[in-house]
C-alpha cells in the first residue's frame, strides 16, 4: 500500500486546523479515509510530526543468517539436489523445519541458480529432437 504524500498531509493539516470543514468533509475532498485524517491529526497533536511512520520491517525470516549460509554451501556442493532434499537435510542439520516454497524463496534470495541439467541417460522420456525424422512403424 502506497503512503500518502507529504503534500497531501500538508494540505489536510492546515485546513482541519482552520476549521475549513469537518474531518469527514476534508477526507472526502482529498480522497482519503476519515481514519487517515483522524490519525494524521492525532499524530500531529502528540508528536508534532506529520510524516508517515517508517516501515515496520515485516515478518522475521524462518532461517537465520547461519542457516542461510549453510543452505548456500549445500546448493553449491550438490546443485542437482531437489528443494525437498534440501528441506529434509536442513531439518537434520539445523532443526529448522521449512516448506519447499520457503526454501525456494531463500535460494532465490541468495541469487543461486537452480537450473537442473539432467544427463540423457537419467531422463525418463527421450528428448523430442531425438525422435524427429525417424520412421515410425504402424
Amino acid at each position: 500500500m502506497a503512503r500518502d504524500s507529504i503534500d497531501l498531509r500538508q494540505k489536510i493539516l492546515p485546513a482541519c486546523e482552520r476549521r475549513r470543514g469537518s474531518q469527514q468533509a476534508m477526507a472526502h475532498l482529498c480522497g482519503v479515509s476519515l481514519s487517515f485524517v483522524e490519525n494524521l491529526l492525532r499524530r500531529h497533536r502528540t508528536t508534532g510530526d506529520m510524516a508517515p511512520k517508517p516501515h515496520g520491517g515485516g515478518p522475521r525470516p524462518r532461517l537465520d543468517a547461519a542457516a542461510q549460509a549453510q543452505g548456500r554451501r549445500r546448493v553449491h556442493e550438490q546443485p542437482e539436489a531437489t528443494l525437498a532434499e534440501f528441506c529434509t537435510r536442513a531439518v537434520a542439520m539445523t532443526g529448522s523445519r521449512v516448506s519447499v516454497p520457503t526454501r525456494c524463496r531463500v535460494v532465490r534470495r541468495l541469487g543461486v541458480p537452480r537450473q537442473k541439467h539432467l544427463s540423457p541417460r537419467r531422463r525418463a522420456t527421450p528428448s523430442r529432437s531425438s525422435t524427429r525424422g525417424q520412421a515410425t512403424s504402424h
